[in-house]
């Protein structure tokens, strides 16, 4: 019974830090030489966990990092806004992951 409120509560506490913000401008759009793929944002992502929330990564095991980057490039060449929703950091910074929860959108 302890072990189920355990992971009742830590469940809990995962889904209080997934943070979406809207209309996010992206200043610009890179790749470290490990293959992790990142963007700095005019704005802050509120996750606690997180020391450099104006800037979300992209994990380079992630399945879709190329289409990821590819919209991201285009977003930021085109000058569009994006919404982003995301739930973990990596690195200290806001991290898309694979699920159906974190995501973003190119308005």
């Amino acid at each position: 019974m302890k072990l189920l409120l355990g992971l009742f509560f830590a469940t809990l506490s995962l889904a209080s830090h997934a943070a979406t913000v809207k209309d996010v401008k992206i200043n610009y759009v890179g790749i470290y030489g490990n293959g992790k793929i990142f963007a700095s944002l005019d704005t802050t992502i509120p996750i606690p966990e997180c020391s450099t929330a104006s800037w979300v990564m992209i994990s380079d095991t992630h399945n879709d990092k190329d289409r990821i980057y590819s919209m991201l490039l285009a977003a930021h060449a085109a000058g569009n806004k994006i919404d982003i929703n995301s739930n973990s950091c990596l690195s200290g910074q806001a991290t898309i992951t694979e699920g159906t929860s974190d995501y973003i959108l190119v308005k």
